[in-house]
Formats: structure tokens, sequence, C-alpha cells
């Protein structure tokens, strides 16, 4: 699975993440019944205990129709996320008050040999030139969507 992000970022009431999410079926046989779950978090120290938790849940809303992926089939889905503002935690940059988007994204198939699942985690920030590392959004400034978007896996992936 891959995250592209293609618009992102904070108004007074939310932060939104616009996505598109590529699945790709490399197995042999079909995925049946795959769905698709995602959720925008804030990143923060204790992150990989909140992503255990919330890839360990026994179910979750899906945010698509269930759907079939043939062998070597990729389907690339639309995705729009959003946290309220409220729920965000601001990590403090040489004194200004910062932002990093956590894209969690969940997907349950059915196998040959029942429910399986790859879950994954993407950290999402401002694309800059010749930079290595993303760029965090800003809190302390006024509301802004970001065009130059990119995304890093962020934390262990789950596959059961």
């Amino acid at each position: 699975m891959a995250l592209r992000p293609r618009r992102g970022g904070i108004n007074l009431l939310t932060a939104t993440l616009d996505v598109e999410l590529e699945i790709v079926n490399t197995g042999d046989a079909s995925a049946g019944t795959v769905q698709v779950a995602a959720r925008l978090l804030s990143a923060h120290r204790d992150q990989q205990a909140e992503l255990d938790a919330l890839f360990a849940e026994p179910r979750v809303r899906p945010a698509v129709a269930p759907f079939v992926l043939a062998p070597g089939e990729a389907r690339v889905l639309p995705l729009l996320l959003t946290l309220p503002r409220a729920a965000i935690r601001p990590i403090d940059m040489g004194g200004r008050a910062m932002f990093v988007p956590v894209a969690a994204v969940d997907v349950r198939y059915g196998s040959g040999m029942g429910e399986a699942q790859i879950a994954a985690a993407f950290a999402v920030g401002v694309a800059r030139d010749g930079a290595a590392k993303l760029a965090p959004f800003r809190l302390d400034g006024p509301a802004r969507m970001h065009e130059t978007l990119d995304a890093r896996p962020h934390g262990a992936p789950v596959t059961r």
C-alpha cells in the first residue's frame, strides 16, 4: 500500500488531509471483501502504542464500500481525513507549536485462511526542495492549506 497526499492543512476547527491510497494485491489469489479504514492522528511520543491499539481493534468503520481485489490488481482510493483541532497534540519546535499529521490506514480482507490484515501509518508533511525531512504544519499562524506534501512510513506496520 502507498499513501500519496494531495493537499492538507489546518483551519480554525480541523486538520484535514486529502490523500490517495493505492492498494495492490501482490498475492496469487483474490483478496475478498477488502475493507479500508483510515484515521488522521497527531504524532506524539507514545505514537506506537496508540497505533498498536488502533490496529488491534476487532472491526473498524470502513472509509469506502468493501470490494474484491484480483491477483495483481491495484486500486486507488481517494480519502479525506479530518481531526478536530482540539485533538491535535502540539509539538514544540524552537518555541513554535507544530503539528505532524499521521495517517493510520487499516486494510482487512478475506483470504484463503480467513481474515487477513495489513495496516500502516504514514507521517505527512510539507515537502521542501533538497530537504530530507518533511516540514510539520504550523499551529501558530493563519489557517493554511499546503499543496506540496509527501508521506513517509511511520512506526511499525502490521501484517496478520
